[in-house]
């Protein structure tokens, strides 16, 4: 069996996003995970050069972003040792392209790290069409789109309030909450909106907390998956207001899906990709978006039930692995 290297490795106290777990379970039937416990150091390109030398196959997730994490500049650098290392050795690397860019805009070291990638990975991984046609201009290798992969999510819901719409997960400046909330056909509807999540840039949360009123209802906080099934479950419509050209694709999307909620995002990565699938709703526009709650629109749960069948974390990896042995 292949030796297999993930990054990032997994810090102490496991990963805040379940994906990275979900992916090495998966990758662990094909092959020999290593580093398959807690990581020794903060330092995870520390990890990566410490592997350079002993696995067979990379498989890379937002390599691209260390430069935004403590200690980037050297992060940079050893991560770029540790590539250069792996090249040399002619091991394959697969890609997982999350962004089309960085949610934090690019750099130098963002820029130079994306045309490393696109050079010299095997298999570049896109999790929504734009981001396939994004890759495939720009990459050496082979490029393949496959949906997020999906795990079901055993929940107990907790009892919440109806809602109108419901904004969770974490709150960044990219998903457009701000823009949304602040906006006067939004603000004019009267629904009743929940934000719920962790937001750590202070400057954000007190924008959001000065557009709060009686409808507009904000909570900064780590939530459970059994309060969030009941919130989903609660709520007409789970709503994405992301904003900017960083959009691929969502975990929370996808979560919401398997907990049961009707999702309305902007008609671009992989919210158009599901729009065709029929299992999310898309707008133009908040004007748009709001025609849409107030025409009640909807998703036919056949179609839900299919797409969560036909999009599991063991055809996913064993896709990768297929493709690796061509």
């Amino acid at each position: 069996m292949k030796r297999l290297y993930f990054f990032p490795p997994r810090p102490k106290g496991g990963y805040p996003n379940p994906y990275c777990q979900n992916f090495k379970n998966a990758l662990s039937q094909h092959y020999q995970v290593l580093d398959n416990g807690d990581s020794e150091c903060g330092v995870s390109a520390l990890g990566l050069l410490r592997y350079s030398f002993r696995a067979d196959v990379y498989v890379l997730n937002w390599i691209e972003n260390m430069v935004f994490h403590r200690l980037g500049c050297l992060q940079f650098a050893v991560a770029f040792l540790a590539l250069c290392i792996i090249t040399v050795r002619r091991k394959p690397i697969v890609w997982v392209l999350h962004n089309i860019v960085p949610h934090q805009g690019h750099t130098f070291s963002t820029r130079f790290v994306y045309r490393f990638m696109f050079r010299y990975a095997r298999l570049v991984i896109a999790h929504s069409r734009e981001a396939e046609q994004y890759a495939v201009a720009h990459a050496r290798g082979r490029v393949v789109y496959e949906c997020h992969p999906i795990v079901p999510i055993d929940v107990n819901p907790m009892q919440t309030d109806h809602h109108d719409l419901l904004i969770w997960g974490t709150i960044d400046p990219y998903k457009g909450v701000v823009e949304f909330i602040s906006s006067k056909e939004v603000r004019d509807s009267h629904l009743d909106i929940m934000i719920v999540g962790r937001c750590k840039d202070k400057d954000l949360e007190r924008q959001i907390d000065a557009l709060t009123n009686e409808h507009i209802h904000f909570e900064n906080r780590r939530v459970s998956f059994d309060e969030i099934a009941g919130l989903v479950r609660n709520s007409r419509y789970v709503v994405f207001p992301y904003i900017g050209n960083s959009i691929s694709s969502s975990g929370v999307l996808i979560d919401t899906l398997v907990l049961g909620g009707t999702p309305i995002g902007p008609d671009k990565g992989a919210f158009s990709d599901l729009a065709d699938e029929g299992v999310c709703l898309i707008y133009r526009d908040f004007s748009h978006l709001l025609e849409l709650v107030a025409q009640h629109a909807s998703l036919d749960n056949d179609n839900r039930t299919a797409f969560l069948a036909n999009h599991t974390w063991k055809e996913f990896a064993s896709h990768i692995h297929q493709l690796l042995e061509l």
